[in-house]
């Protein structure tokens, strides 16, 4: 039996997908239009650490290039949303808690219990009806 062995070079391969059919770029290019590079964009999106010369593939096919920077673009716009819902919240708080502040100062009731001397705090009216609606029979829920 003949023994077949392919050999597949590393730098034919994409770093991210291991795909060798497609078109392959540098990862450590600048992505077109911006300044930030290619394996920052990786590396702030998957975690993934990636550095010259350590034995990995430097090439990225055209198809993952576009997911980092659909992934980047989201992520960016994430933080920057988040950010500003903070933002506004942080004011929202801010100025609720000086309104609240203003108005307890001002809000606050007094009495002069003086003037209650002779009231001995008991309610007369004892022919009070406390209904609490309808009991659990007459709803059905209790056989």
């Amino acid at each position: 039996m003949a023994s077949f062995q392919s050999e597949i070079k590393i730098e034919e391969l994409c770093r991210t997908c291991l795909s060798k059919d497609n078109e392959l770029h540098s990862i450590f290019d600048v992505i077109v239009g911006t300044t930030t590079p290619l394996d920052y964009i990786i590396t702030s999106t998957t975690g993934l650490k990636i550095s010259k010369n350590d034995g990995l593939p430097s090439t990225i096919c055209c198809e993952c290039e576009e997911k980092a920077k659909k992934a980047y673009d989201f992520k960016k716009k994430s933080e920057e949303a988040n950010m500003s819902l903070r933002g506004i919240l942080k004011k929202e708080c801010s100025l609720m808690t000086k309104t609240l502040g203003q108005n307890n100062a001002s809000s606050v009731k007094t009495e002069d219990l003086s003037s209650h001397e002779n009231d001995d705090y008991v309610d007369s009216d004892f022919n009070i009806s406390l209904n609490s609606g309808p009991d659990l029979q007459e709803l059905g829920c209790q056989k």
